[in-house]
């Protein structure tokens, strides 16, 4: 199962369960036997990176609505005959448990208030170069 289909199931429960809303959408879903079966079309969530990946923020002081686990993926180098790494590498995959926010919870970094932020001030420099004042 990969990882939109956990995280497509995983939001249709929560919807369910009244933890996130619905899109208002409605979606067709062709079944195994031939039936065709409509299901509301749940609120997306994603993990803080994703979120973060499409240019929203999560508001402050937001908890996650959900965690569980997704597939994730490390390369890791190949060793050869003796042990030593070589510089081939090869594609590790584990299931990581991650936490997930939802739409409701997010903003667009964009919309988001910044902070003024003064310039440093530069400290000044020595007379007599570097040395002079290690002495």
């Amino acid at each position: 199962m990969t990882n939109a289909m956990i995280i497509f199931w995983q939001s249709v429960d929560l919807m369910n369960a009244g933890v996130i809303g619905s899109t208002g959408r409605k979606l067709t879903m062709a079944l195994p036997d031939g039936t065709e079966r409509e299901i509301m079309e749940p609120e997306p969530i994603h993990t803080f990176a994703c979120w973060k990946a499409h240019g929203f923020s999560v508001k402050k002081g937001e908890k996650a609505i959900a965690r569980f686990p997704i597939w994730k993926g490390a390369e890791k180098a190949i060793k050869d005959d003796d042990g030593n790494d070589t510089d081939e590498k090869a594609l590790k995959m584990f299931r990581k448990e991650s936490c997930f926010f939802s739409a409701s919870q997010v903003e667009r970094t964009e919309d988001r208030p910044r902070k003024e932020r003064k310039a440093p001030v530069p400290a000044p420099a020595p007379d007599k170069g570097y040395g002079s004042w290690l002495n």
